[in-house]
Parts: C-alpha cells; structure tokens; sequence
C-alpha cells in the first residue's frame, strides 16, 4: 500500500510587511504601495464588494448541514476575513443554529502584530472578532497555521508564503483539514492582493490555473470578487 503523501516544509522565518502611516493614519505596505485600510470608506467598501447582492448569504442558505469553506488569495490585515466572519455569526444567530465557517487565506509577507492591532483598533465594530484573531495571531513562520475563533465556529486556516506554492502544496497533504479522502470544496474565493499592478504575481494566470484547476466550486460562478476585470474574464473562461 502507498503511503500517504505527507506535506513536507521547512518552518522558516519569513520577511514580514514594511507598513508606513500617513498624517490621516492611513496604513500603506512599503514594498506594494497600496493601502491596507483607507478609513471607514474602505470597511464600507470591502462590506459591498463581498458581501454584495446577499450572494453568501444565498450560499449559506443552500448548505443544510451549516457550513461554509471560503479561499482567499491575500490576507493582508484580515479586514475581509473579520467581516465575513461576523456576517456568518449573524446568519447563523438568524437561524437558531450553529454551523462552521472554514476560511482558508494566504500571506507571504504577514503584517507586524503591532501594525496589525493599530489597523484593527480602526474598526471598532470588530473588536470582538479582532480581539480573538489578534490573540492568536501567528509569528512570521512559514506553513500552516489555523486559528480557532468564536467556540471553534470559525476555523481560519492561514498560511504564510507564496501563493502559488501553499495552495499547491496542501493538494492531497496529510494537513487534516486537507486529507486527500475530503479535499476542501470551496464555495467561493476572495481574490485579493492590493492591486494587479503593484502586486502582479497575486494577479498571475499560474496562480488562478492553480485555485481554478485543483480545486473546484459546488456553485458555478461563486467567485465573489477580481480588482481586475481581465483576471474575472479568465478565471469564467
């Protein structure tokens, strides 16, 4: 009998973001150019771009069995995370029942703890959530990491290194979120990654051949959100 393949790396220590702050206490990455949070208009703009036309609540309402698997191509400072995740709790309140959110997000260059806390005492509407993410927040080693949020009703599992490599690499892993018998069935993706011109390689056809081809939606056309128009124009393709 073939053993099990077994998902093998290295814990490094990679390079964390270089964050600047503007006189409007606006936080920017250094090495992008692009800002992680700009005031109330961006919370108010992420709110409507993921969670626009009730398309996930739609999703949740067709899963009987309460749960919900999202990926996510850049996790940044978990803005997108954070309002998914209490949009959830509130479905699941709605209905009298509680389910499991299962969010999947990768990073390569993960924020500073100390940057992180600053961006999200910008959002007082989250502390809650903010509080518990920030609690567990995990140093700058490369791998998997999962976090458990809100009595284990929110499984944020974040990796920290290069797009293309980590969705690769947890296809058919011995991870037992990812065991090859109950690969994740994602049903819907966030793409994400500051913009397609400063940020190009989160933009990339290998790394939408990557989330296109070896993973799949139970809904046609869940993809919630592309900066880039061309980039959705080839993912529909």
């Amino acid at each position: 009998m073939p053993k099990k393949k077994v998902l093998k790396s290295k814990k490094t220590l990679i390079s964390e973001a270089k964050v600047t702050w503007d006189e409007n206490s606006r936080p920017t990455s250094f090495l992008f150019d692009d800002c992680y949070l700009d005031g109330a208009i961006g919370t108010k703009n992420r709110k409507h771009t993921f969670l626009k036309k009730d398309t996930l609540t739609k999703i949740w309402n067709c899963n009987k069995n309460l749960t919900c698997t999202i990926g996510e191509t850049g996790f940044g400072a978990g803005l997108n995370f954070l309002i998914t995740a209490e949009a959830w709790l509130q479905s699941c309140k709605n209905k009298r029942k509680q389910g499991v959110l299962n969010f999947v997000s990768v990073e390569n260059s993960p924020l500073p703890k100390k940057d992180l806390i600053r961006i999200l005492s910008l959002v007082p509407e989250l502390s809650e959530l903010s509080k518990e993410l920030i609690d567990s927040y995990p140093s700058a080693i490369s791998g998997i990491h999962k976090i458990y949020l809100s009595n284990k009703s929110i499984i944020l599992t974040l990796m920290y290194g290069d797009a293309c490599d980590m969705f690769s690499s947890i296809k058919n892993s011995d991870h037992p979120f990812f065991e090859r018998s109950n690969n994740p069935v994602f049903d819907a993706w966030f793409l994400d990654g500051f913009s397609p011109k400063s940020n190009p390689s989160m933009w990339s056809s290998n790394l939408f051949k990557v989330t296109q081809v070896q993973f799949f939606l139970r809904q046609p056309l869940n993809i919630l959100y592309a900066k880039n128009l061309l980039a959705l124009d080839f993912l529909l393709k």
